[in-house]
């Protein structure tokens, strides 16, 4: 397998608490680390928060997503796990 030095971000956002956020961080890093990124250059942005009741400027995780890369070159691929 390659790895690279690039980093990468996981945007994992669900609605409830209900739902399974540390599942669906895992499932996202699991293909993160199959596409070479290693482990040190994952960077997991989890949030629970309303996809339809919040406009894209209040949400967290987003916010949060954009600065990283703003602030970041290395960065080079967002997955992300909305439910």
């Amino acid at each position: 397998m390659r790895y690279t030095t690039k980093k990468a971000i996981l945007l994992v956002r669900v609605s409830t608490y209900a739902q399974d956020l540390e599942q669906q961080t895992i499932k996202v890093r699991e293909a993160a680390l199959k596409d070479g990124y290693l482990p040190e250059n994952i960077i997991a942005i989890e949030e629970t928060e309303s996809g339809r009741k919040l406009k894209e400027d209040e949400r967290l995780g987003l916010i949060r997503m954009k600065q990283c890369i703003e602030n970041d070159s290395s960065i080079d691929c967002v997955y992300i796990y909305a439910s």
